[in-house]
């Protein structure tokens, strides 16, 4: 990409040097979010699975033992929870929304 960049005017050598040092600004910023995007995945990779064990016994205490499994999916951190009605896991957003129309 750095070799790509032509001098506007050749009798201009700073501005010439002002877009190969953009250039390279660039593909440094590109490198580090590559770098933060892979070690954000990393991360969630190595502690879903122990924030999701530590949840569920909460999960079980708070909701008075109605719901007591959880999964917590590692590439978007949305949570579901097992509704004992359906034996199945529920999104959290949807188990809410059902919630609140039960009290109305």
């Amino acid at each position: 990409m750095v070799n790509d960049i032509k001098i506007i005017h050749t009798g201009d050598l700073h501005l010439g040097m002002t877009f190969k040092s953009l250039g390279e600004k660039s593909e440094e910023y590109e490198l580090a979010s590559f770098f933060l995007e892979k070690s954000e995945t990393e991360v969630q990779h190595k502690f879903t699975p122990s924030i999701e064990k530590n949840s569920k016994p909460i999960l079980k205490k708070v909701t008075n033992s109605k719901y007591s499994d959880l999964k917590i999916d590692e590439t978007n951190l949305d949570i579901s929870v097992k509704a004992p009605e359906i034996d199945e896991f529920v999104p959290v957003d949807i188990l809410v929304r059902a919630q609140k129309i039960k009290f109305i």
